[in-house]
């Protein structure tokens, strides 16, 4: 994990190399969900309200529901995301 992860409650969120977003239980480590992009992640998400925001090497912004991990929408960009969403 090249990026810093966001905490909410007891939640860690964080992206990887091998393309996917995981939200994992901070007191077990288990999944609670993992959303997987076209290309790694090598920003760190961002989080507002009930989404978090992330970019990816697909070049897509996505806004991810923080509970579910689903898709809510995504903004291609046309070129890497490499920067944190809040950045």
């Amino acid at each position: 994990m090249d990026t810093d992860p966001a905490v909410v409650g007891t939640t860690v969120i964080f992206g990887s190399r091998d393309d996917n977003i995981y939200a994992l239980d901070i007191k077990t480590g288990g999944e609670v969900w993992r959303f997987p992009t076209g290309d790694q992640i090598v920003s760190s998400p961002a989080v507002a309200g009930d989404l978090v925001y992330i970019g990816s090497n697909d070049a897509n912004l996505y806004a991810l529901d923080i509970a579910t991990g689903e898709e809510v929408w995504r903004f291609t960009t046309g070129r890497r995301v490499e920067s944190s969403a809040g950045s």
